[in-house]
């Protein structure tokens, strides 16, 4: 799946319900169902990230050869502590011009950095849809983030996922609570 679809499916879901709060708590548009309409259309955006997922899992699953694992759920937690500024921006700025552009400005910066850096693993939809971040280290040496809905994974594995964008992958359909992640003929 090409990267920039990725980037760019996961970046309009993740950032579609601040845009729903920007939207209704500042009203920066003039007309009020503007900023309604434009809500809705926000909150229905972050179905994206199911689209995103779905076409991921239809590609062939990668055996990732784990020898240790840590979870990074705490990295959701920052994303999202940084996404509260303008939401308070636009509470607070009113109908303030430069606040808004400032606003806006944030915004996209923010945007340019979650792209580039490749962050489309901190999703706050996909974490409501009960996934969670994992940073598996490869027998090779190469460290890579999986999304799953696992709530344990062992440190030593194989766990089968399907490539989203260099270094970010997200498990296979079986990984799910009360199905094993890792199988036993991918025991090693």
């Amino acid at each position: 799946m090409r990267a920039s679809l990725v980037g760019g499916g996961l970046l309009l879901s993740a950032f579609g319900p601040l845009a729903a709060l920007v939207l209704l708590a500042g009203s920066p548009l003039p007309v009020a169902w503007w900023n309604m309409a434009g809500a809705v259309l926000m909150l229905a955006v972050t179905a994206l990230a199911g689209t995103v997922v779905r076409a991921a899992r239809g590609s062939q699953a990668v055996p990732l050869r784990c020898v240790e694992v840590r979870q990074r759920d705490s990295d959701l937690l920052s994303l999202l502590g940084a996404q509260m500024v303008p939401v308070v921006l636009a509470v607070f700025a009113g109908s303030d011009p430069a606040r808004q552009v400032a606003m806006v400005l944030y915004l996209l910066i923010f945007a340019v950095v979650y792209v580039r850096g490749r962050l489309y693993y901190l999703n706050p939809v996909l974490a409501l849809a009960g996934f969670r971040i994992w940073e598996l280290e490869l027998e090779n040496g190469a460290a890579v983030r999986l999304l799953s809905r696992a709530e344990f994974l062992p440190q030593h594995g194989v766990v089968r996922a399907h490539r989203l964008a260099p270094g970010v992958f997200i498990a296979s359909r079986r990984d799910r609570p009360g199905r094993p992640t890792v199988t036993q003929e991918d025991r090693p």
